[in-house]
């Protein structure tokens, strides 16, 4: 995290992360706003360009998967679709029901979801 000229905590601007990689994507940092892991991603969207064949159901943060074939998109997480803060697939962080939830949002509105969906938020923290 960056501090300001008080010592105070501020949210880093993704711009001031950037790094160019070989292929020409710029890599960025993510941060979970409920886990607050950083992991650097290269595309956010639904259409990884090093993979066009693959439509994702939501805008997320990728990168290429450093363990797979060089065209296989990792999902690292997305905004949640209620309050747009960036969280991290983990399942104690996010829930995707049609759309991304952080774990608070899903909290909030658990009556909302399916009863089938129960075991999931009880994993959310």
């Amino acid at each position: 995290r960056a501090t300001n000229g008080e010592g105070r905590e501020m949210e880093r601007n993704p711009r001031e992360d950037a790094k160019p990689e070989a292929s020409g994507l710029t890599m960025r940092t993510f941060e979970c706003k409920c886990c607050g892991i950083e992991i650097n991603y290269e595309y956010k969207g639904r259409t990884p360009p090093y993979e066009p064949s693959i439509v994702f159901l939501e805008d997320g943060y990728f990168r290429r998967d450093p363990f797979a074939d060089v065209r296989r998109p990792l999902f690292i997480g997305a905004d949640c679709n209620v309050c747009s803060r960036p969280v991290c697939a983990q399942p104690t962080c996010s829930l995707f029901f049609t759309k991304r939830f952080c774990a608070a949002c899903a909290k909030q509105y658990a009556e909302g979801f399916p009863l089938e969906l129960r075991p999931d938020l009880e994993k959310l923290q």
